[in-house]
């Protein structure tokens, strides 16, 4: 479920050299400004987002959402409860697949984890994360860089290739 809180009308934007294929090819349905809109599971909110820009491309086979000027989520587990904020300067939603893709200067904040990223893709139906980038993550326990990230939502676990990084590592004689 897909729900519009505070569309105000606009025009132009700045779309991302991931994004130039699809705006070259045809003028958006529509765009906004100013938009928060919630993905919704069961009548609970998962995902809320804001973006300054909006250009909405319908096509009879799908619908995109190129958004820009900066974009903030916030994270929802499945009884509805605020775990985390996400924000980049851009990003692409995908409503039927409930997929958004964040580009630019990204940073996830969960509880005391961190993760900052060029590029990071949630997926709403699987809660995960992907990204074939380089990703650093920070935990109490542990600062870790890699690239090719697979992850839940919360960032309880994690997976990367190609890792370097520190680890905090109990004394074994206490």
């Amino acid at each position: 479920m897909l729900a519009l809180l505070g569309l105000s009308a606009g025009c132009g934007s700045d779309p991302s050299p991931g994004s130039m294929d699809i705006a070259r090819q045809e003028p958006p349905s529509q765009e906004a400004r100013e938009v928060w809109f919630e993905l919704s599971e069961r009548g609970r909110v998962r995902l809320q987002l804001w973006t300054g820009a909006l250009q909405l491309y319908r096509r009879p086979d799908s619908t995109v959402a190129l958004l820009r000027q900066g974009v903030r989520a916030r994270l929802f587990d499945p009884e509805g409860t605020f775990r985390g904020e996400l924000v980049a300067r851009a990003g692409t939603y995908w409503p039927e697949k409930r997929r958004v893709l964040f580009q630019d200067g990204v940073e996830l904040k969960v509880g005391d984890r961190h993760l900052w990223s060029t590029s990071l893709e949630l997926d709403a139906r699987t809660e995960r994360l992907f990204s074939p980038g380089f990703v650093r993550i920070q935990t109490p326990e542990e600062w870790i860089e890699g690239y090719g990230l697979e992850a839940a939502f919360d960032l309880s676990w994690y997976r990367l290739r190609r890792i370097t990084g520190r680890v905090v590592v109990p004394d074994m004689d206490a």
